[in-house]
């Protein structure tokens, strides 16, 4: 569930992407200081994707993305991807961290 700081209330299960889409369903709703989480945590992704490209390529080139299919690949060859994707994710997770948190 998420607090007062996102303007709504998502009480679904997390994981497999539903806080995600529940949040995208009551866009309107969100508070400002949510959206403008929301715009940095999806800019950290885009860095993520770009530095793990290669890696997602080389380790799960066979998975459909989506559904948390393509992180759960990723998890699994951890110990195997590049030192800029590790930071990249590293970083992501602080992020996160961080932000729950504040909340």
């Amino acid at each position: 569930m998420l607090g007062a700081s996102t303007g709504v209330a998502c009480c679904v299960e997390h994981g497999e992407g539903r806080m995600m889409k529940c949040m995208q369903d009551n866009a309107d709703k969100l508070s400002a200081e949510c959206k403008a989480h929301q715009a940095k945590a999806k800019e950290a992704m885009k860095d993520v994707k770009e530095a793990c490209h290669a890696d997602a390529e080389k380790f799960c080139a066979d998975v459909k993305p989506g559904r948390g299919r393509m992180m759960k690949c990723m998890k699994k060859h951890k110990d195997e991807l590049s030192e800029a994707c590790k930071a990249e994710v590293a970083s992501a997770k602080e992020m996160r961290k961080k932000s729950r948190k504040d909340n």
